[in-house]
């Protein structure tokens, strides 16, 4: 773990993007020697680095500021490999700072004597010109790295069949439980990252993930006109143009310490501005750097969202606002649906969502149409612009199967697929799945994300 960091902060003003990839294989080395000598983890399924953070067991063991933080380092070495947009030092030196104070914690946490706080000493980090390494160089040495680390974890499966090496594993394991509980009540070392830093480093990475190449003009600190206050400018945060050059979102980031709904009046004046400037209003996110919101004020209300939309998204979402047709006035197809209770829930859910709700529930009696209920609503939210694709759950494969051919007859234009049978195609309009195949798809997804350290491969 010391050999992997150091050479993380080595890299920092020679080599960015390897510094920051080297940061998250320290993050994942720190995090596995965890789960490898604390019996209170519980190891999931999905070993990957993302799911091993978010096991609830891990969350619980660490402090709530700390577990963002080194989030951080993970979404930077990420974007280091997957990202467009190139590493900047200031983001390598966030992520070696970062693993600097969480390797501290976990030192005065799980060692047998006390550890002072050794605070972090940037002059220390060597200088030299500044490395930039093509995507096509990092991805070839990614999937080398990855075969390596595939066949170590195989040996390691096999090692851990071994009952001597078990049986000292759990007296490790008992050790290890004794000295936590008596350092568990040790303060966190104070943070070599200030609060504003890591704001601004977290959201950068987060836009970087749903492609926005924010080192490109007018993204950051964009000037508006037309505020009530200040002499009628303002400088927006973070601004996400459309290819059209007019604006798409709008970003308000207020300090870690305050509330993300702070942000709110402040990005709806911005959107304001933004909308006088350019005769398009853009959708609205404000957030605190951990928390964020969605707000397309035109339609809902906001609501806390994961990340930020792609471009491709959110002009998607602008587009609807003029493609998207009255629900109350589309006509129920009665061959598909034509029962009275039927078209009476097909009438509620739309009233629903006419009012600007996000989901309805129906609960229907079987035999009583449940299937062909939804293949109606379907038609009438696709004709009526209100969604593109739709995902069809069941807990068998016998429902999914019967779904879909009962769409299939119903609804022919709409192409349809059954991941539960077929390769996935992103080309189609209705996606059927049982829930353990749509988690086991969704784990992939997560596992394909997951940046492989590239060059760790040297120093094994």
């Amino acid at each position: 773990m010391f050999a992997t960091a150091h050479k993380a902060g080595q890299h920092v003003f020679i080599d960015a993007m390897y510094s920051a990839i080297l940061s998250r294989k320290s993050l994942e080395e720190c995090i596995k020697w965890l789960y490898d000598n604390d019996e209170d983890l519980t190891i999931p399924a999905d070993t990957t680095l993302n799911a091993l953070m978010h096991e609830q067991s891990f969350i619980n063991i660490i402090p709530g500021n700390l577990w963002r933080n080194i989030n951080v380092v993970r979404k930077i070495g990420n974007n280091a490999v997957h990202g467009s947009a190139p590493t900047t030092i200031k983001e390598a030196l966030t992520a070696v700072k970062i693993i600097h104070d969480f390797s501290l914690w976990l030192v005065r946490i799980y060692s047998r004597s006390a550890t002072p706080v050794i605070e972090f000493n940037e002059s220390l980090i060597p200088e030299g010109n500044l490395i930039e390494r093509t995507k096509k160089e990092t991805e070839q040495l990614a999937q080398q790295y990855e075969d390596t680390r595939q066949q170590l974890i195989r040996a390691n499966e096999t090692l851990l069949q071994n009952k001597l090496l078990a049986e000292q594993l759990q007296q490790k394991l008992d050790a290890v439980h004794a000295i936590k509980e008596e350092n568990k009540t040790l303060p966190v070392p104070p943070a070599s990252v200030t609060e504003a830093e890591t704001r601004r480093i977290y959201i950068d990475a987060m836009l970087k993930e749903a492609g926005w190449d924010i080192t490109k003009p007018k993204h950051i600190e964009f000037e508006v006109c037309g505020m009530p206050h200040d002499g009628g400018i303002g400088y927006a945060d973070y601004v996400l143009w459309g290819n059209d050059g007019k604006p798409l979102a709008v970003v308000e980031a207020k300090k870690t310490l305050a509330d993300a709904y702070k942000g709110k009046r402040q990005a709806e004046l911005y959107a304001n501005c933004l909308e006088q400037m350019f005769g398009q209003r853009p959708v609205i996110f404000y957030t605190n750097g951990f928390e964020t919101w969605l707000w397309d004020d035109t339609f809902y209300a906001p609501r806390e969202v994961q990340g930020y939309y792609s471009k491709d998204e959110l002009q998607l979402l602008v587009n609807r606002r003029t493609t998207r047709k009255t629900l109350n006035g589309q006509a129920i197809n009665k061959n598909i649906a034509g029962r009275y209770y039927q078209e009476e829930a097909i009438k509620r859910v739309l009233g629903t969502l006419e009012n600007k709700a996000r989901g309805a529930l129906l609960v229907m009696a079987t035999g009583s149409g449940k299937t062909r209920t939804a293949a109606a609503i379907t038609d009438l939210l696709t004709k009526a612009n209100w969604a593109k694709r739709l995902l069809f759950l069941a807990d068998r494969n016998a429902l999914v199967t019967q779904a879909k051919n009962a769409f299939n007859t119903h609804l022919p234009h709409l192409t349809a697929i059954d991941l539960t049978k077929e390769e996935e195609d992103t080309a189609s309009r209705i996606v059927f799945s049982t829930y353990p195949t749509m988690m086991n798809r969704i784990d992939t997804l997560k596992q394909k994300a997951t940046v492989f350290m590239v060059w760790a491969i040297l120093m094994w």
